[in-house]
């Protein structure tokens, strides 16, 4: 066997050569990310911004006090695959991005507050205190069935927003 010369280090065995060459491939296989993985990235992508215009329609639910609606709405795909328990969205599309772990993070914050506004809207169909001291409702419990719903949803379209730009 011969060996090749290099310009700055002398004489490359060849299996050196041939380790050099099989981890550049590798490494630009790693980098180069496949069409397919572009579109499913693209596709996912387009399904969190669908999710966020039908998680838009909540503000005015809230003023309307449409609380069976919310309820409804949140479980509409895409937004539901956002939080249901079978669904594993958030999980490949975290595969997907640059920062799998940031993705993984946002997607668990917006899992929860997902079901949080989906409770505090539950909550509110049964909510039975319209005034401090009705039902011994104190001046706290009335404030959390009215501001919940928005607090969650707010903390919600964050967590989503995050997640959609983690694709850019």
């Amino acid at each position: 066997m011969t060996a090749t010369m290099t310009a700055t280090s002398g004489p490359v065995s060849p299996r050196r050569s041939i380790l050099v060459k099989a981890m550049t491939m590798t490494a630009l296989t790693f980098t180069a990310p496949s069409p397919s993985r572009a579109a499913d990235l693209e596709s996912s992508t387009r399904e969190l911004n669908t999710a966020l215009e039908q998680l838009n329609k909540v503000p005015n639910l809230i003023s309307e006090q449409k609380w069976d609606a919310i309820r409804a709405l949140l479980t509409q795909p895409p937004l539901k695959d956002l939080w249901a328990k079978n669904t594993p969205f958030t999980k490949s599309y975290a595969s997907l991005v640059s920062d799998e772990l940031s993705a993984l993070e946002s997607g668990e914050d917006l899992l929860s507050h997902l079901r949080y506004l989906d409770m505090s809207a539950y909550n509110n169909v049964f909510n039975p205190i319209a005034t401090e001291g009705t039902a011994g409702a104190t001046k706290e419990l009335v404030r959390s069935y009215y501001e919940d719903p928005t607090n969650e949803y707010k903390a919600s379209v964050q967590a989503l927003k995050e997640l959609i730009a983690l694709s850019e």
